[in-house]
């Protein structure tokens, strides 16, 4: 599996060691290539073969709110399309 990017929103971030915990507790999930948290946008990407539930998941256990951007559900469904074309040819 291709690792991909996903954008997220983050809430509850108010200071540079928020941003931190955001970025720490996001990076130890397996299959995390890269975490990037922006304090300024209260944003994140994350590259690497996560689910976004569980990048949500780790957020929440951090302390702070997370949720998918609007520009990576169209991703999702492209990579649901995919996986359901190559499960149809198996």
């Amino acid at each position: 599996m291709d690792s991909r990017k996903v954008q997220y929103n983050v809430t509850g971030m108010g200071c540079a060691a928020c941003q931190a915990r955001v970025e720490k507790a996001v990076s130890a999930l397996p299959g995390v290539e890269e975490a990037a948290v922006s304090l300024l946008t209260n944003s994140m990407c994350v590259t690497g073969n996560v689910s976004p539930d569980e990048v949500i998941a780790a957020v929440t256990e951090a302390g702070y709110g997370a949720s998918v951007a609007d520009s990576a559900p169209a991703a999702d469904e492209s990579a649901k399309d995919e996986a359901s074309e190559n499960a149809k040819k198996n």
